[in-house]
């Protein structure tokens, strides 16, 4: 069965499809704006005063994890998906480009940036080609 060549009694099913698409997009717009009134009803902050600080702060409680590994039975497991998933990403994104054709003729391709790209994660991360055979 096709869902949009079906039918529900006298209704085409793709009339069904774009009801449920219809109803999707209001609960997603009432939701965004729900949001957006929220974030409004903070106070406004200086977030660009002290960047070094901030950008040390990234590097240690995200990418390094800091309060994670204060309760390792559930900060150890949780690194290392972060940090699989981070791989996976970097592979999916890999694919992504090797897909893309340049734009003209003449143009440099997405294949030749995505090599480089490649070739500079593994020499940067010796495990990377561990955890991805390509």
């Amino acid at each position: 069965m096709i869902p949009t060549t079906a039918k529900l009694g006298l209704v085409p099913g793709w009339a069904v499809l774009w009801l449920f698409f219809l109803v999707a997009v209001g609960i997603f717009a009432r939701r965004v704006v729900f949001l957006i009134r929220l974030v409004k009803l903070g106070r406004a902050e200086n977030r660009f005063d002290n960047i070094p600080e901030r950008l040390k702060r990234v590097l240690i409680y995200v990418f390094g994890q800091r309060r994670l590994l204060d309760e390792p039975l559930v900060g150890i497991p949780h690194v290392l998906i972060f940090y699989g998933f981070l791989v996976s990403s970097s592979w999916a994104v890999r694919i992504s480009l090797l897909v893309l054709p340049p734009r003209r003729p003449n143009e440099i391709s997405w294949v030749f940036w995505a090599r480089w790209v490649w070739r500079w994660v593994e020499a940067s991360s010796p495990c990377a080609r561990n955890f991805v055979n390509l």
